[in-house]
């Protein structure tokens, strides 16, 4: 997935998902005057690091690990 739809790749710009954030930062005093770029910056660096959030890398490779030694 990128931004953009390139090659084979799905487009977040034109996922419901990016409309839904969007409105959201738009109703928030703070974040209200955002320009496209910054919400394009920071969705992008947010949902890069999505994968590894909550269990964690580590985590799964230890269970990856643990898996294989038929633990």
């Amino acid at each position: 997935m990128n931004w953009t739809e390139s090659g084979q790749k799905v487009s977040f710009n034109n996922l419901h998902l990016k409309r839904v954030i969007h409105r959201a930062v738009r109703k928030n005093p703070a974040t209200k005057e955002a320009t496209e770029e910054a919400l394009q910056r920071d969705v992008s660096r947010f949902l890069k690091g999505a994968s590894d959030r909550e269990r964690g890398r580590r985590q799964r490779q230890r269970e990856v690990e643990d898996s294989a030694r038929g633990r």
